[in-house]
């Protein structure tokens, strides 16, 4: 740091008769940013005034106060008719802006808080100071103890200059230990694992939980807090931990100190105050028991559904207290819940914040509850729900404020919008299709008014695909819907088939959860290299169908689903008289459950089924049928290679070749699966899963579940990124038959369910 020598001093003449004459010219010298008026307000020396050296002298201290200056100095000359007096400055550097180096694990807005130096005006080494000593604090609140910062100058002439806050942020300490002096160690290690402070181990790279960071270590001493409280330690008192560093400033050790006193029972319970219900029924439903531990989170968990329970009638307000009477001597706590359930509450104002893209209509649209009806906490937890299940949102959250009058309540709906338009480019290796290069330009919600549109295309050794899609979901703002797709797809795994088409579908809410749908497709399909001795299989044509369907959908998310349902049925029935050349008609049914479990995990099951057939004496085309094998259905089995086999010529137009058993697929099949997701790495959207799969194909000849169904188990690698959802899996079959695979690598873009 620069360091900054004041020189006071007055330089006179011999000529001791100076005191004796006046002063007639006052000069400053050396001042360029400061104006001569603004430091002569500062002075006592006047011109035409008696000289005085004590008055000077003053008069430089009072120059230096003002803070501009590095130096002051005054001279005088003795001239005939008086004295003429020069005050010599230097003045400070003059701070032009400053800048942050360095710094990686503190946001530059973060730092910026705590720079107290300013920009455009002259230096102040205080405040310089100040500034260093209060970022090295946010970083030792971070757990960088070892950061170091070095202040640089950069000269930008004319006295000008850049004051840049260069920042080594050193390695992050991490926990060591934290101890629990007088808990026992079983206790001490429960505690530890619901604290966010993580002591170091063989993962702590992956996880960082073993990083110091002081915000956390704070409120875990309130989860410590409300550890000992669930427990009946009403009066437990948690001291301010001790943290000490080692000697190398790589480590922390954490003590915390808990006087637990002696452990309660609940007394009685009662329930007091304006009570619109039945007193009976509302005891029955409370979690709280009589003669059990005191615990302060199911005490909440019961005020918090009262207030709810208050909530659907429209007391918005309602205020539950709970009221505890102690006795020491018996250790019991008497609870009464004592209620006030204030006036009926009605939606003054609904206001939407955060959605800096999406138009206030596309929020306003899935709300269940409008302005001027009464409040209702079912409808406002239902609305939330239907707003994050549209998967435009990171976060939605619902708050009431106080309306313009007592009787009113303003809905404030605040969103963080998430990512919902990608344009992704790259290459990439897939167990399916082996090499591949890939393009997508993606809208989930496009031009912010919630319809979905994408236009994609694939390269691959066995795939080529191009495809535009849209979908409205509520056209001309009605509960109608529209959508189109039009696509050019190329697949060569076991024959060569080729679909060139599109098709219209129009849609219709009905009530909160269910669409009817019809479609009109026009595809035409070219089938070639098949080899095989029944062409009745593998004919070419157009197919012109209509598909009626149902498709209710419950899901809390599209994408990464905690809860709900899927169910989707169709009829397709494609016809000569709608200018296509195939007769026949396909059934199909599927249904899938997410039910969450403990610790955020999510158990799902999915069952599905499906029937084709025609209308004659034809078997259902190639095309048309159902193929199993891969990673959409059967897991751990080659892709198409569930479901009946038939004879192949195994060289193409080749009569006399012998022929091989390849599977063609049925015309009905069912499915089954079976997956459990936890989290492995949640800020980065990772998680893993297992999962078993179990299902079938059959052909013309034979019934449903003739044939066993061929079942498969493994586990994978989800990730949720902005894109998509990428899929890693690693499939086992389950009495393997002869030529199949032991295990089976999957890579794929999207979900199952």
């Amino acid at each position: 740091m620069r360091k900054i020598v004041l020189l006071f001093f007055l330089v006179f003449s011999v000529n001791l008769d100076a005191e004796e004459k006046n002063i007639v010219i006052i000069n400053f010298e050396g001042n360029s940013k400061v104006d001569a008026d603004a430091i002569a307000m500062n002075i006592s020396s006047k011109e035409n005034a008696k000289f005085s050296e004590e008055v000077v002298s003053q008069d430089v201290k009072n120059i230096y106060n003002m803070g501009y200056f590095e130096s002051v100095r005054a001279e005088f000359e003795e001239v005939d008719d008086g004295v003429i007096l020069s005050f010599v400055l230097k003045e400070k550097p003059f701070v032009r802006t400053f800048e942050v180096q360095g710094n990686d694990a503190i946001t530059i807005e973060k730092i910026n808080e705590s720079i107290k130096v300013k920009q455009h005006s002259f230096l102040d080494e205080v405040a310089l100071k100040e500034s260093t000593e209060a970022i090295l604090s946010q970083y030792a609140d971070e757990g960088y103890f070892i950061a170091e910062i070095k202040n640089e100058f950069v000269d930008m002439g004319n006295n000008e200059i850049t004051v840049r806050f260069k920042i080594d942020e050193g390695e992050k300490v991490k926990v060591k230990k934290i101890y629990f002096p007088v808990i026992e160690d079983s206790v001490a290690d429960e505690i530890k694992s619901i604290m966010g402070t993580k002591e170091a181990n063989y993962f702590s790279w992956l996880t960082g939980k073993s990083k110091y960071k002081r915000e956390e270590l704070f409120t875990d001493i309130s989860r410590v807090e409300s550890y000992f409280m669930d427990r009946g330690y009403v009066n437990v008192k948690v001291e301010k931990p001790i943290v000490t560093i080692s000697e190398d400033r790589r480590w922390i050790y954490i003590s915390i100190f808990v006087e637990r006193g002696d452990q309660f029972k609940i007394g009685k319970i009662d329930i007091a105050g304006d009570l619109i219900f039945n007193k009976d029924d509302m005891m029955k439903d409370l979690k709280s028991r009589e003669n059990e531990y005191f615990n302060r989170s199911i005490i909440s968990e019961d005020i918090n559904n009262l207030t709810e329970l208050y909530g659907k009638l429209g007391y918005a307000n309602a205020n539950i207290n709970p009221l505890t009477r102690v006795d020491p001597d018996e250790k019991s706590v008497d609870l009464t819940l004592k209620i006030r359930k204030n006036k009926l509450a009605y939606i003054d104002k609904i206001n939407i914040t955060g959605n800096t893209k999406t138009r206030d209509k596309v929020v306003r649209r899935e709300l269940k509850i409008q302005e001027g009806e009464l409040y209702n906490i079912d409808r406002i937890k239902f609305s939330r729900e239907r707003i994050y299940a549209r998967g435009f949102f990171e976060e939605v959250d619902f708050s009431t404020k106080p309306g313009s009058e007592p009787s009113l309540v303003n809905l404030d709906v605040r969103v963080k919008e998430g990512n919902t338009g990608t344009l992704t480019a790259g290459f990439g290796f897939s167990s399916i299709d082996q090499f591949i290069f890939t393009t997508q330009m993606s809208f989930g919600n496009f031009l912010g008014y919630g319809q979905k549109f994408s236009i994609n295309a694939e390269l691959g050794s066995r795939r080529q695909v191009l495809n535009a899609s849209f979908f409205e979901p509520y056209f001309m703002d009605s509960d109608w819907s529209f959508g189109s797709d039009m696509y050019i797809t190329e697949r060569t795994y076991l024959f060569r088939v080729k679909r060139t088409g599109g098709n219209l579908r129009w849609g219709y809410l009905v009530g909160d959860y269910t669409r009817l749908f019809v479609q009109y497709k026009y595809e035409d399909t070219e089938v070639k290299d098949t080899g095989a001795t029944d062409t009745r299989l593998f004919t070419s044509g157009v197919t012109s169908s209509l598909t009626f369907s149902l498709s209710r959908d419950t899901r809390d998310h599209p994408f990464d689903t905690s809860k709900g349902s899927v169910l989707t049925g169709s009829v397709e029935v494609a016809s000569r008289f709608l200018g296509g050349d195939f007769d026949f008609a396909k059934f199909d049914v599927s249904f899938s459950k997410f039910f969450p479990l403990f610790a955020k995990t999510v158990l799902m099951f999915k069952a599905q089924g499906g029937y084709g057939r025609t209308m004659g004496d034809d078997r259902l085309p190639f095309s048309e049928r159902y193929l199993l094998g891969g990673p959409n259905d059967v897991r751990g089995y080659n892709y198409w290679s569930v479901g009946p086999l038939e004879p192949i010529i195994a060289i193409n137009n080749d009569p006399a070749s012998p022929t091989i058993d390849k599977p063609v697929g049925g015309n009905k099949m069912t499915v089954f699966n079976a997956e459990y997701l936890f989290n492995i790495f949640k800020p980065a959207g990772i998680k893993g899963v297992l999962f078993f799969d179990a299902g079938n194909a059959y052909n013309e000849e034979e019934s449903f579940f003739k044939s066993p169904l061929r079942m498969g188990w493994g586990f994978g690698i989800r990730w949720f990124t902005p894109v998509a959802p990428f899929r890693f899996e690693w499939g086992f079959p389950i009495h393997r038959m002869s030529g199949e695979r032991a295990s089976v690598f999957e890579f794929s873009i999207g979900t199952l369910f």
